[in-house]
């Protein structure tokens, strides 16, 4: 898929015949390409997870409407950008509330998080949320950790 997206873009670079000084478009173009190819392609081991991705492109929000809502987390990796995304209790025109309890189907825990103990716990942080109906819907991925070992 990726190698047939770049033949492509190779195929239109051609036939656009750009200008030198404008050449630095077509490189973007494909930049643009393969980023997002990276952020929603995952290897086929990991189909079972079949979940959804909130990507924040920076550069697509001029009106810098999600702006407040990214921030960073500490981890054992160091510092990492993660979006906050709030769900607005009620849209306007929408069949459903949004809300993450409309939204969610189940829960499942990555290979580094699908111990039994920490499906457990991750099932009782739900108690009390507005989502705790589905503690009975929390899995464990089958997918083995392959920790990197320094």
């Amino acid at each position: 898929m990726l190698e047939n997206g770049l033949q492509q873009w190779v195929s239109m670079t051609q036939s656009l015949n750009l200008q030198d000084d404008r050449l630095y478009l077509a490189a973007y173009a494909a930049f643009y390409f393969i980023k997002t190819f990276a952020l929603v392609t995952k290897h086929k081991g990991f189909a079972e997870e079949a979940e959804w991705r909130v990507i924040y492109v920076p550069d697509l929000d001029q009106q810098k409407l999600l702006v407040d809502q990214f921030g960073y987390h500490i981890s054992q990796r160091g510092a990492e950008p993660k979006l906050k995304f709030k769900i607005k209790p009620v849209i306007p025109g929408a069949p459903l509330p949004l809300s993450l309890a409309n939204v969610l189907e189940f829960i499942l825990l990555g290979p580094s998080h699908s111990s039994p103990l920490a499906q457990a716990a991750f099932r009782r942080m739900l108690r009390g949320t507005s989502i705790e109906k589905f503690q009975d819907r929390v899995f464990a991925s089958t997918i083995p950790l392959r920790p990197k070992f320094a």
